[in-house]
């Protein structure tokens, strides 16, 4: 009689096909045993949706390229239609014209947005949605919750200096950020190459 015995098993499928579990008896000294059930399991994709904006912000009044990446089972193509909407109400103005926009692959679209200016924009953030007619009938909606955010253009400032303006890989520097106007500034959370000691305004 055989002690404990443990099992592995293998689920094997491609998405949305029935398939197999197959067991294989791996009991020290135990005897071979593989026993396979195919059954009705199937598998399905993810929902699509939007996975991030970049960049995620601009100021009010002006045109900001963006990348608009998808989760990786979009589908997105030139037939997309691409809409954005404030996140507290449908019924505000998205303040938000898609200029052009170009699909770049099923995943991936390059976009030009135009900004509303004035007065009487909303700064904050807004919601899109990515419509696509799918070629099998059927209509595809990505989409991600606060996606972009329209900004404040009086509270964006030019980096007029940083000093000192070079230093050698893995050296630990103090730089200083010099800014037209005045501003407040904090260091970024996540410096991806850099990481600030002091900031000046």
């Amino acid at each position: 009689m055989h002690g404990l015995r443990s099992f592995r098993a293998h689920y094997r499928h491609s998405p949305s096909q029935s398939g197999s579990i197959v067991i294989t008896d791996s009991a020290p000294g135990g005897s071979a045993l593989t026993e396979s059930l195919t059954g009705a399991a199937t598998a399905t994709n993810p929902a699509a949706a939007v996975a991030v904006v970049s960049p995620g912000a601009g100021a009010a009044g002006t045109n900001v390229n963006v990348v608009i990446t998808g989760n990786g089972w979009t589908n997105f193509s030139p037939a997309s239609v691409i809409t954005f909407v404030d996140t507290n109400s449908a019924t505000y103005a998205a303040d938000i014209t898609v200029s052009s926009f170009t699909e770049i692959s099923p995943n991936q679209i390059n976009a030009t947005l135009t900004l509303a200016g004035g007065g009487g924009v909303v700064y904050g953030a807004r919601n899109i949605k990515v419509t696509t007619p799918l070629t099998a009938g059927g209509t595809e909606t990505a989409q991600l919750l606060s996606a972009f955010i329209i900004a404040d253009p009086s509270l964006e400032h030019t980096i007029t200096a940083v000093s000192p303006a070079f230093g050698s890989q893995g050296q630990t520097l103090t730089v200083n950020l010099t800014a037209a106007g005045t501003t407040s500034c904090r260091a970024p959370r996540s410096p991806t190459s850099a990481t600030a000691s002091r900031w000046t305004s």
